[in-house]
């Protein structure tokens, strides 16, 4: 098994067509970055590198597996990415319906603090007088609906797939 931090070396030094560019690049040392290409020579059973007077180029082996080293990479990147979205909310869209009362008064405050705990996640809010945003969110228009409802008034159950969850009682 191929060590990431190794094929990212190589890919870097097939990037900058240097060991001593390439490491200053990943914040190395050039002979820490040499010892690290020699294990993956090693590991490889091939010469990978050529080095000469001006750089570094990379042999018909050393290609290949850079080639390699790319997609692998882009593939760890990704689910590197996606377990933050699953996580830590680091990315996605959030849709809030509202009223208006609602939007001027309650929602500010929450919004600005969940913008500084996710500021990756995409926050769109949308004006829903009751009882369109329960329907909004039947719809899958908002994720969610800050939405009221008159004591007097039967409300019925909740659409099914829809929670409903009071906040506040006035």
């Amino acid at each position: 098994m191929y060590d990431p931090t190794r094929l990212a070396a190589l890919v870097a030094v097939a990037e900058a067509g240097s060991i001593t560019r390439a490491a200053a690049r990943l914040g190395y040392t050039a002979p820490a970055l040499s010892q690290q290409l020699a294990k993956l020579e090693r590991e490889a059973g091939a010469t990978l590198l050529v080095r000469h007077h001006r750089g570094a180029r990379l042999t018909a082996a050393g290609e290949l597996l850079a080639g390699r080293a790319r997609r692998v990479l882009d593939e760890l990147d990704q689910a590197r990415h996606e377990l933050a979205q699953l996580a830590g909310l680091s990315g996605g869209r959030l849709r809030v319906g509202t009223f208006t009362t609602a939007g001027i008064h309650l929602l500010p405050p929450v919004l600005s603090a969940f913008r500084r705990a996710h500021p990756e996640v995409e926050l769109a809010v949308a004006d829903y007088e009751p009882p369109a945003g329960i329907a909004a969110v039947v719809a899958g228009e908002v994720d969610l609906a800050l939405t009221h409802a008159y004591e007097p008034a039967a409300a019925g159950p909740p659409p099914v797939g829809v929670l409903v969850e009071p906040l506040l009682v006035e």
